[in-house]
């Protein structure tokens, strides 16, 4: 359950992203506003187990499936107490500034802001390594 969907937190332009549909570690998103802005998302992990002490890494692909550019995206993924982000390896295809917080259940959060935008029909990812506890 590694890629499992049940929510997802992005953000474009300030406003967040309502889930229109989820199945299999794919999401897709609209938002409210003129033209049909949607940004599907699809999290993929490098294999479906992991035993402690294990490196695991995830990969959350981005398109812009909708028929207006899309400006100020925030990629937001939390990290439960069970894996643990490897320092430097966060990446992301398009131009990006990356941080990590601390939410109020104690799991890492990563943010992504992406600095480009995605016009119809482009895509991008983000990845990030993860030893399991």
């Amino acid at each position: 359950a590694w890629t499992c969907v049940k929510a997802a937190n992005v953000l474009v332009g300030g406003p967040q992203a309502q889930v229109v549909a989820n199945d299999r570690g794919t999401a897709t998103l609209r938002f409210e506003s003129p033209g049909r802005a949607e940004l599907t998302l699809c999290k993929r992990a490098g294999t479906d187990t992991a035993r402690p002490g294990e490196e695991r890494d995830f990969t959350i692909f981005m398109l812009n499936s909708g028929d207006r550019a899309l400006d100020d995206i925030v990629l937001v993924d939390a990290l439960p107490e069970r894996l643990e982000l490897i320092p430097g390896a966060p990446a992301s295809s398009l131009p990006a500034d990356f941080t990590t917080d601390r939410g109020d259940d104690g799991a890492v959060v990563l943010r992504w802001r992406v600095k480009a935008t995605l016009r119809p029909g482009e895509s991008g990812f983000v990845r990030f390594r993860t030893l399991v506890r």
